[in-house]
């Protein structure tokens, strides 16, 4: 074999050779100086070594100090090889197109974006590259969603395009959240702090508090809390708090506690306000399932003296409730006249498991004194009565109130 094409044949193969080193391993040394010197990494097992022994992408080996290498960055095969293959690609709007999409699928992106912004230089309106880069065609134009989104007020927030007026409420749901969370904190440590000697002056923060944040905190506290004496000192500072929540979270304690002397301290409490919102939410307690949330409900709407409460007071005089009994498994059985032997057309059915459901009447007896202190008057449970009565006062233009202590 002639000296030359031996000569070819070893260059091609010690080139090929390199090409496949520095396309499956390579890595960029940085150095303190802010060079950079590409290479592959040879004594990387030798941890204690004081020095970086680099085979270069030129074929040459050199020793860096460790002292003057900054930081070491690993490079993928793939980018290797874009390395050496994108000076070499026409700078044509199709091929620079075809190599922004080699770079997409071998996960180089920065480089992918770079090539397409190349292409639409080229070919302003290439459709697939201006799609690719975030571009929507609106009104014959090109344009990015943030671009369009932006011109029509929006701005980007919490990953999401919003108007300034939604980012504007939700800062404000996340200021009162915070502040709600704020005061339950608070008043988790002066509940806390009355059993030390600084109990006095916790208290006296308890009892201070008229903050409507500060409402849900006390709901909480009041579920947790097991002394009747403390539970009666949030009822009084809920009442204090002048503000509609404050009066539902009372409502609903009246209508669900079971203390009796801790419903009366939320009636008191309420009976002071009187505000159409409370009035409604115990008026709906009146078509409860539970008859005692009726009669609760009754109680409170009596003290409260609001004239407007007689109509459905009248309609939960007597109350229809269900009670789902459990079912029992219903055995039919047919015999024959003439003894217990079986006979023709003789028949033995056993029946599946059937709820039964039990509607009672209850005749309510808070709901009457309630009526009666309202309006002075009384027909019993007559419904019939109440309702005769009360249209003939509407049609006389009387007024149904009466002084309470008569009616007592």
């Amino acid at each position: 074999m002639p000296y030359s094409r031996l000569f070819v044949r070893v260059a091609i193969g010690c080139s090929l050779l390199l090409l496949v080193l520095t396309e499956s391993k390579a890595d960029d040394f940085v150095l303190t100086t802010g060079a950079t010197i590409r290479g592959e990494w040879l004594n990387r097992d030798q941890s204690s070594s004081l020095f970086y022994l680099v085979a270069t992408e030129h074929g040459g080996r050199v020793k860096l100090e460790r002292s003057r290498v900054f930081k070491v960055i690993r490079q993928s095969a793939a980018r290797v090889k874009y390395d050496r293959l994108a000076p070499t690609v026409a700078d044509t709007a199709e091929d620079q197109g075809k190599l922004a999409k080699w770079c997409r699928d071998n996960d180089l992106r920065e480089q992918s974006e770079q090539h397409l912004l190349r292409v639409i230089e080229l070919d302003p309106q290439h459709e697939s590259a201006r799609r690719a880069l975030g571009y929507s065609e609106i009104g014959g134009q090109w344009v990015k969603q943030d671009e369009h989104l932006g011109r029509q007020g929006y701005v980007r927030y919490e990953g999401k395009w919003r108007l300034p007026q939604e980012i504007e409420l939700a800062e404000q749901r996340q200021a009162f959240d915070f502040a709600k969370k704020g005061w339950y904190v608070k008043l988790s440590r002066w509940r806390s702090q009355l059993n030390s000697e600084k109990r006095h002056a916790a208290l006296d923060n308890i009892r201070q508090v008229r903050e409507p944040l500060a409402i849900e905190a006390i709901g909480r506290l009041l579920k947790e809390e097991q002394d009747r004496r403390m539970r009666l000192i949030y009822v009084e500072v809920l009442g204090q708090i002048a503000d509609d929540r404050a009066s539902a979270a009372l409502v609903e304690l009246a209508l669900s506690d079971r203390d009796e002397e801790f419903y009366y301290a939320c009636v008191d409490q309420l009976a002071a306000r009187k505000t159409p919102p409370l009035v409604r939410q115990f008026v709906t307690a009146l078509k409860s399932q539970h008859n005692d949330r009726v009669n609760r409900a009754a109680i409170a709407l009596g003290s409260l003296g609001d004239q407007s409460v007689i109509p459905p007071l009248i309609d939960a005089l007597v109350t229809r409730h269900d009670t789902v009994l459990p079912g029992s498994d219903m055995i039919s059985t047919t015999f024959a006249k003439g003894g217990p032997a079986m006979q023709s057309g003789d028949s033995f059915t056993s029946g599946s498991t059937v709820p039964q459901v039990i509607t009672r009447a209850a005749m309510n007896q808070e709901v009457l004194k309630a009526l009666v202190k309202l309006t002075g008057v009384s027909f019993s449970f007559d419904q019939r009565a109440w309702r005769n009565w009360y249209t003939v006062q509407q049609r006389r233009g009387q007024s149904t109130s009466v002084d309470a202590r008569r009616a007592e």
